[in-house]
């Protein structure tokens, strides 16, 4: 496997990155990393609630149904049911709004075919039956966060889901060449992205594959992030520094509650974020990490955030992988 680790001093990288010429894996090298596009969503949805643009508070279903009723035909309410009538803003974010997460298998055949689709579409192929009702469980999913993703481009009135700048959004400006969000096309089309390579690829087919030619939307504002390790270092420490949020929002975002059910039952879930732990095989230390893991059918991070007790952040990212949303079997997620 290909890795890169950093913190803010500095970024170490091993391994080859491209498996046909050689070429070695470099510092400025973008790695697409999946989930940990999603703290970048909750910061800049964070950030349209501080500016009024909308409401923590507020119901999610005026802001997707045009989105919904335009590619879908249907309203929140229509596909959801009634139940789901009041699901909220911040229930999204906190992985509290009962919806399930989108078919894993589905998507991974549709990527490698090289299909090319729309997040209302993800929506769609979703299932549609609420675990339980808005803020009375935890279920990890990211069909919740690309809803997000549209509730923010109506918050910023386009008309065209890809127009959302992503990481102005975040941001509040350009975050740098470090951090990019693509919207369209294969990986491969994309300046800077490295070569991913998966274990599976359809019809029982496996071994070590490029996949760096298929798309690299992955679920778009729940999983399109690309960057070098050392831009996603330094994102924590403005996060965690309040240079990008207010303390109301940081605090919002780092209120935690345990997921309960599908995915990772018991692991705490803020806004956007995971309280993990950077442990010790031989249990001497363990110190709790303030972030987010991401995978994508190629390349994933599951060490990624901000240590409070060393005030560090640490990345450390593969370019091989399996799987983007933990729903496939173990033996297929080796």
């Amino acid at each position: 496997k290909r890795r890169g680790c950093s913190s803010t001093r500095g970024t170490a990288v091993a391994g080859v990155e491209d498996r046909v010429s050689g070429r070695l894996l470099a510092r400025e090298d973008l790695i697409p990393l999946g989930s940990a596009t999603k703290p970048f969503t909750a910061a800049g949805v964070l950030r349209l609630a501080e500016r009024g643009a909308l409401g923590l508070g507020d119901r999610v279903a005026p802001y997707v149904d045009p989105w919904l009723r335009r590619d879908l035909g249907r309203t929140f309410v229509e596909l959801y049911g009634a139940g789901a009538a009041n699901v909220t803003i911040l229930e999204l974010l906190k992985m509290r709004g009962g919806l399930q997460d989108y078919d894993d298998a589905l998507y991974q055949n549709k990527t490698f075919r090289g299909e090319e689709y729309v997040p209302t579409r993800v929506v769609g192929d979703a299932p549609h039956d609420l675990h339980c009702a808005p803020g009375a469980c935890g279920v990890y999913s990211s069909v919740g966060y690309l809803l997000l993703g549209l509730a923010a481009a109506t918050a910023r009135n386009l008309s065209d889901w890809r127009a959302l700048d992503q990481g102005a959004l975040a941001f509040g400006g350009d975050p740098g060449p470090g951090l990019v969000f693509p919207v369209r096309g294969a990986c491969a089309d994309v300046p800077g992205v490295v070569h991913q390579y998966a274990t599976r690829v359809g019809n029982g087919t496996y071994g070590w594959f490029d996949v760096i030619g298929d798309s690299c939307l992955n679920a778009w504002t729940a999983g399109n992030l690309a960057a070098t390790t050392q831009d996603l270092a330094r994102f924590w420490h403005r996060l965690f520094d309040g240079t990008l949020l207010s303390a109301a929002s940081l605090a919002a975002m780092t209120s935690f509650e345990p997921l309960t059910w599908g995915w990772f039952p018991g692991l705490e879930y803020g806004a956007g974020l995971m309280a993990q732990a950077w442990a010790a095989a031989n249990g001497t230390y363990s110190l709790p990490v303030l972030g987010h893991g991401g995978e994508d059918y190629g390349s994933e991070t599951a060490l990624n955030g901000y240590v409070a007790a060393l005030n560090a952040s640490v990345v450390l990212a593969s370019t091989s992988y399996d799987g983007a949303n933990c729903s496939l079997s173990l033996a297929e997620n080796a």
